[in-house]
């Protein structure tokens, strides 16, 4: 089975690595096997000088549709940097729209006004599970916060 990818107003002077975000929410009726691989952690990464945007899905797909996309809109790279937002929603459209937003936020320059968090490992981009330099947001889900998002619809 084949889908088309979820339709982004993608500027040319992002240079797209990987775009495999299909326009299929985790909730759908398709047989698990048809479409497991469109949800998993290598979706969609895209740079722009030293911005990187990163989306990718997590969660037990295969066990009843669990998880969600999680997208990383950093400057550096994976190991250092500073992080600007990191999302989490089983959405396709909210995922879709903070990905436009991004892409035309750092084009503008207007993100070099904002004070990202600062991250000099994996670890501390997991600080939270939520971060958002632009709105001020810093959130620490519980477990059970998770498992929420993880199966709603």
């Amino acid at each position: 089975m084949s889908l088309e990818n979820k339709k982004i107003n993608i500027q040319e002077d992002w240079k797209i690595y990987k775009n495999e975000f299909v326009d299929l929410e985790p909730n759908n009726s398709y047989p698990i096997d048809d479409i497991w691989h469109y949800f998993q952690e290598d979706i969609l990464h895209a740079n722009y000088k030293d911005f990187f945007i990163d989306l990718g899905f997590y969660g037990e797909y295969l066990d009843n549709r669990k998880g969600f996309f999680r997208l990383i809109v950093a400057k550096g790279g994976f190991g250092k940097g500073e992080l600007y937002e990191k999302f989490l929603s089983r959405s396709t459209d909210e995922i879709k729209e903070k990905i436009e937003f991004y892409f035309n936020l750092i084009l503008s320059k207007s993100v070099e006004n904002i004070s990202g968090l600062k991250y000099d490992n994996e670890e501390h981009v997991d600080e939270y599970d939520i971060y958002s330099a632009v709105n001020n947001i810093f959130i620490k889900l519980s477990d059970e916060d998770f498992e929420k998002l993880s199966t709603s619809q």
